[in-house]
């Protein structure tokens, strides 16, 4: 499994705030980077058994797609650390409502 999140600057107006969409949540502009999980067989196994996250491991990326530099990723493992019961996403269960 992969999954990319990307991230997004929200478009301004012209006195600088941000605009919202008929859904209240901000219009995007610009990509500024992606987030990656990636699972696989004994991925993440040379990872500390206190931040391990299974099989999963962790990427950042710039928007150009290239390996962002000088990424601590031990900060990614700890916060999905607590996760553990919906595989280490916070948004597992909104993925498995959607068709």
């Amino acid at each position: 499994s992969v999954i990319i999140g990307e991230a997004q600057t929200a478009k301004l107006d012209a006195d600088m705030k941000p605009v919202l969409g008929s859904d209240g949540k901000f219009v995007p502009d610009k990509v500024t980077g992606y987030t990656s999980m990636g699972h696989g067989a004994d991925w993440g196994k040379e990872i500390p058994d206190m931040l391990r996250n299974g099989n999963w491991n962790y990427g950042a990326y710039t928007a150009a797609r290239e390996v962002r530099p000088n990424v601590n990723y031990a900060e990614c493992f700890a916060c999905h650390k607590p996760k553990e019961s919906s595989s280490y996403l916070f948004t597992l269960a909104t993925m498995a409502a959607k068709p």
